[in-house]
């Protein structure tokens, strides 16, 4: 498998950051909101909301299951079909890890996410980037 992401998230549609990559820094609660505002705001020209976003060197893709949003951050030159291949292999690793019963009952709280934080890593390195 190639590699694929710079970094991944995973969001409630809500915007709560349960998961990322990314090394964390304080504020992946703020990248969730703005990330899950900016869908908003698609969705009202867009049933569908975003599907991604191009910055100068990198594209965020946007995959939306079972109320949570995973997003990819992967250089422009990565063909978005292979990205959206990725992000829905990593999004059925996620809910083979966190049974949907759980999440039907789940009161909001990211710290039990903590404890799966290193299986899931662990799932979706072999997508990640090396980057120098």
């Amino acid at each position: 498998m190639s590699r694929v992401f710079h970094d991944i998230w995973i969001l409630t549609s809500g915007g709560i950051t349960i998961f990322t990559s990314a090394q964390e820094n304080g504020e992946e609660q703020l990248f969730g909101m703005g990330m899950s505002s900016l869908n908003t705001f698609a969705s009202n020209f867009s049933e569908e909301g975003l599907s991604n976003v191009e910055l100068a060197d990198h594209r965020f893709t946007f995959l939306k299951k079972n109320k949570f949003i995973f997003i990819g951050s992967s250089p422009l030159k990565v063909k978005t079909k292979k990205v959206y291949g990725e992000l829905e292999s990593i999004s059925k690793r996620f809910f083979k890890l966190v049974p949907e019963d759980f999440l039907d009952n789940w009161n909001g709280d990211t710290r039990v996410f903590s404890d799966i934080g290193d299986e899931i890593k662990g799932k979706i390195k072999d997508s990640l980037l090396v980057v120098k």
